[in-house]
């Protein structure tokens, strides 16, 4: 009897909780890998072709660092500047777009790779879109972790 109990409430509040929560729409983003080969002191640009949903909404763009876990998975994190100096290579043409039902935007990025540079390196862009204002109750936002890969080649590394 208390087994029913609890699966019909776990039935309702599950219910309940899909009834209030709402979703910020789904940007499309491609490329989610880009791949840039580099010499030290190469300026290399890339482009991110943004798809909106079905309703007008803002999309932030920002830079983050993966993080490998002892579990072996990724973890992205806020870039500390000082342990992780990659970061200041990229920079974005804007940091905030609105996007329109049917109208596609394109976001340029340009990596400045200094002349003491050399290896493998990733950056994220994370893509993310803001909920409207005024949205109340629960709100399941959907990012994209856009993986951007800079190898430096230069004498001495291979």
């Amino acid at each position: 009897m208390r087994t029913k109990i609890r699966a019909v409430s776990l039935l309702l509040v599950t219910a309940a909780v899909f009834l209030w929560a709402q979703t910020t729409g789904a940007v499309g983003v491609r490329p989610l890998v880009v791949d840039i080969s580099a010499r030290p002191g190469d300026t290399q640009e890339f482009e991110l072709t943004l798809t909106p949903s079905g309703a007008p909404e803002t999309v932030a763009l920002s830079l983050y660092q993966p993080v490998q876990l002892i579990t072996g998975s990724l973890s992205f994190q806020e870039p500390d500047l000082d342990a992780f100096p990659v970061v200041k290579w990229v920079t974005l043409e804007e940091t905030r777009v609105t996007l329109y039902p049917g109208q596609e935007r394109t976001v340029k990025g340009k990596i400045q790779v200094p002349f003491d540079a050399g290896g493998s390196h990733t950056v994220i862009v994370m893509v993310e879109s803001e909920p409207p204002e005024g949205q109340t109750g629960i709100v399941f936002k959907i990012r994209y972790a856009v993986r951007v890969n800079i190898r430096v080649d230069r004498p001495g590394l291979r």
